[in-house]
C-alpha cells in the first residue's frame, strides 16, 4: 500500500500506516466478538443476548492497551489473530454440522492456518501441536477426520517450505549475512539472570513494570478468578461440553506452550505476546462465564448486562492505561 501511495504522490503516508494498523486490530476484533457470539450460542444463550455478550469481548479486545500501542506498528501478533479467530469459527460450524468437514470448511482451515503460520511460524507449530493433542485427549472423533488433520499439517509445511525457499533465495541472491538470538538465548537455557530469573517474570517483570500499557493487572485479575469460578460450576459436565473447553484449550494453545519453552522470548516481546495472552482469558471471563451463569439461571440475561457493565469499566481502564503511557497520541485527537 505504500508503494501505490509513493508512485502517486512520491511521499511515504504515515497517516496510511495508522489506518492499516488499526484496520488489522479492528479486524481481529470484529471476528473476536463474532467468537464469542457463536460460542455463547452454543450455551444456548438468547441471541440478543449473545450479542451483547460478542459486542462486549470485541470492545474489551480492541481496547486492549498493546492492541492500542499497534497506532505506531504492528507485529505479527495484530495479524495472526485475524486468522486464529477465523479457525476457531470454523472449528464451532464443524462441531454445529456434527463434524462434517465440507469443502467451505477444506478451503477456509486450510487458508487460516496457513496465514498464520506465515505471520508467526514457530508460535503456529507449536500452536497445531498442541491443538492436536488437545483434540486427541477430549475428541478423537473430531482427529480422526482425514481432512481436518489434512488442513493442520499440509498448510503448515507449505508455510515450512515458502519459509526456507525466501531464506534461501535472500542468502544466494543478496549474499546476506543472517543474524539472530541463539535457541539457549530465547529459551533462557543460557543461564543468563540479566533479563528475566523465573517463569513469574512473565507476568512480573521490570519490562512489564517498565510500560503502563502492560500493567493490565485487574482485568487479568479478574479474568483468572472468572476461569477459576467457569471451572468450579462446569468440573462435572466437561466430558458432557467438549466445545468451550477444545476453543479455549486452542485459544489458550497460540499462547501458553510457547511461552513455557521460549520464555526469555516472551519475556522481552511482551508486545508481541500479550495479545495471544489476553485473547483466553476474556474469552473464557466475558463470554464462557457469563452463559454458563445465565444457562443456570434460565437465561433471563441479568449476567449478560452485568458482564457487559464490567466489560465497559474495564475498556475505559485499558485506555487509560495507554493514554498514560502515551499521552501525545491522545492529546492529538
Amino acid at each position: 500500500t505504500q508503494k501505490v501511495v509513493h508512485m502517486i504522490t512520491g511521499e511515504v503516508s504515515y497517516k496510511l500506516a495508522v489506518y492499516q494498523n488499526q484496520f488489522y486490530v479492528l479486524l481481529s476484533s470484529a471476528l473476536f466478538g463474532l467468537l464469542s457470539l457463536r460460542l455463547s450460542s452454543s450455551f444456548g444463550v438468547p441471541s440478543r443476548h449473545a450479542l451483547i455478550l460478542g459486542l462486549s469481548t470485541q470492545l474489551l479486545y480492541q481496547t486492549f492497551p498493546v492492541n492500542l500501542f499497534y497506532y505506531t506498528g504492528i507485529y505479527p501478533s495484530a495479524v495472526l489473530m485475524i486468522f486464529l479467530m477465523i479457525f476457531l469459527i470454523e472449528l464451532i460450524k464443524i462441531y454445529r454440522n456434527d463434524k462434517i468437514v465440507v469443502a467451505s470448511n477444506d478451503k477456509i482451515l486450510f487458508i487460516s492456518v496457513f496465514m498464520m503460520a506465515y505471520v508467526d511460524l514457530y508460535s503456529t507449530i507449536i500452536f497445531v501441536f498442541f491443538f492436536l493433542f488437545v483434540l486427541h485427549v477430549l475428541d478423537g472423533s473430531l482427529l480422526s477426520n482425514i481432512k481436518l488433520t489434512r488442513n493442520l499439517i499440509a498448510p503448515l509445511g507449505l508455510a515450512l517450505v515458502l519459509f526456507i525457499i525466501q531464506l534461501i533465495w535472500v542468502k544466494f541472491y543478496f549474499d546476506a549475512t543472517f543474524v539472530s538470538s541463539t535457541l539457549s538465548f530465547r529459551t533462557g537455557f543460557d543461564g543468563d539472570n540479566i533479563k528475566y530469573l523465573t517463569h513469574a517474570n512473565l507476568i512480573f517483570h521490570r519490562i512489564r513494570q517498565g510500560s503502563m500499557v502492560y500493567q493490565w493487572y485487574p482485568l487479568m485479575g479478574f479474568c483468572v478468578v472468572s476461569a477459576i469460578i467457569y471451572w468450579a460450576l462446569n468440573i462435572f459436565q466437561l466430558g458432557k461440553e467438549k466445545l468451550p473447553i477444545i476453543l479455549f484449550l486452542a485459544s489458550v494453545g497460540i499462547y501458553l506452550p510457547y511461552a513455557l519453552f521460549f520464555t526469555q522470548s516472551v519475556v522481552i516481546h511482551a508486545k508481541m505476546h500479550d495479545p495471544y495472552m489476553v485473547a483466553p482469558l476474556i474469552l473464557i471471563g466475558f463470554s464462557m462465564l457469563p452463559a454458563s451463569l445465565e444457562q443456570r439461571n434460565q437465561f433471563q440475561g441479568y449476567y449478560v448486562f452485568l458482564f457487559a457493565i464490567l466489560a465497559f469499566f474495564f475498556s475505559m481502564y485499558n485506555i487509560r492505561l495507554f493514554a498514560l503511557e502515551y499521552p501525545t497520541f491522545i492529546n492529538m485527537y
